[in-house]
């Protein structure tokens, strides 16, 4: 006997791999999140030096760094961990959370 008080669930659509694994990131966004990683740890370890020197070769500014009078998302390393910002004009307003599209990642950056 059927309820007739209710109709039959529909099935629901899901973009989610029967497994319930996601697709691995492009290999630029795990480059990126690595780059702020080691930096971050050099930092952590007491390497200034290798720290500024690994966030300049990925484009991030750094301590003593002149920002542009630009507007974009930019790589910011404050001596202690690698951050993104939002610039625009001469104000810098800091992202919540680190973007990895604001770094040059072998493979995605010429």
């Amino acid at each position: 006997m059927r309820d007739v008080g209710r109709p039959p669930m529909p099935p629901t659509p899901s973009n989610q791999p029967a497994s319930g694994v996601y697709p691995a990131p492009p290999a630029w966004e795990t480059a990126g999140w690595e780059a702020k990683n080691r930096i971050d740890l050099l930092a952590s370890r007491g390497d200034a030096a290798g720290a500024v020197s690994l966030a300049r070769s990925i484009g991030a500014f750094c301590p003593g760094d002149r920002i542009p009078y630009a507007e974009g998302y930019v790589a910011i390393f404050d001596g202690r961990t690698l951050e993104s910002a939002f610039v625009q004009g001469r104000r810098v307003t800091m992202c919540e959370q680190f973007m990895p599209e604001t770094v040059r990642v072998p493979g995605r950056d010429a």
